[in-house]
């Protein structure tokens, strides 16, 4: 995989960090060395999007396509959550899916 080409801006990075704390929360991994591992890999993802670091691995990259994902299945009503997370994805609803368009034409490319 290749280094991300794309320039993260302020709403770009808030909704990213937002996505990468919900995901470990959804309890989706298969095992708990998954859930440890998928945790480590939001908050060195976070870190690194906060800190606009370029840096950001392909298992970072991943994480973070998986988290915004997730973070669009539950606006859809496909992954149910409590109502104040529900709403506060939903205040990231154009942001998520500008960056999922994006990154799913990137991964295309490659």
């Amino acid at each position: 995989m290749s280094h991300i080409s794309y320039a993260f801006n302020h709403s770009d990075i808030e909704a990213t960090a937002y996505a990468l704390t919900v995901l470990p929360r959804l309890g989706l991994a298969e095992s708990e060395a998954q859930a440890e591992i998928n945790y480590q890999l939001c908050c060195s993802a976070a870190k690194k999007l906060i800190n606009h670091a370029t840096d950001i691995t392909p298992d970072e990259f991943r994480t973070i396509i998986a988290a915004l994902q997730a973070t669009k299945l539950i606006i859809l009503g496909d992954i149910e959550v409590d109502a104040k997370t529900c709403s506060e994805c939903k205040s990231y609803f154009f942001t998520i899916n500008k960056l999922l368009s994006t990154f799913e034409k990137q991964l295309l490319q490659e």
